[in-house]
């Protein structure tokens, strides 16, 4: 099974209103990641936080899952509370919600392209960033084990 996991739980302090709800090809952002995400993807989870409200009507589908300490914790936390409940064997994408979308060949490179451990992972640019950033294909249970949240 693939999961994705969008990461949307932040403030967006500087910019002052929700990331995911920036428009992207004539909707919110948030709405393109689930609608790209549906293509290769058995589930999709976000992660919400500061605007869980204001995104609630835009996650079609997707299950919510909600960091209530979204104000005092890091992004760490979220991808440990997205992650919660997936079997070892299932692939995972991992992905912030202000980046843009995977397109279709993308996400097929991604996870027809052979092994968990050394995917082919497209580049993408971040908005209002020139600095380069992949999303991220982990192992659930691994993740947790490193990060000490479950036993060997």
């Amino acid at each position: 099974m693939v999961t994705a996991i969008i990461l949307a739980a932040g403030a967006s302090r500087r910019m002052g209103f929700p990331k995911a709800l920036i428009q992207y090809r004539d909707r919110p952002l948030l709405l393109a990641h689930i609608e790209a995400l549906h293509q290769k993807c058995q589930e999709i989870r976000v992660v919400t936080g500061a605007f869980a409200d204001e995104l609630r009507p835009w996650l079609l589908g997707a299950k919510e899952y909600h960091n209530k300490n979204w104000s005092s914790t890091e992004m760490r936390h979220s991808i440990l509370l997205g992650i919660q409940g997936l079997a070892d064997e299932d692939r995972v994408l991992i992905t912030p919600v202000d980046s843009v979308p995977i397109e279709a060949a993308g996400l097929s490179a991604l996870f027809d392209g052979g092994s968990c451990h050394r995917p082919r992972v497209p580049t993408v640019r971040r908005p209002l960033s020139d600095r380069p950033s992949s999303p991220s294909h982990v192992r659930p249970r691994a993740t947790q084990q490193r990060r000490g949240v479950v036993g060997s």
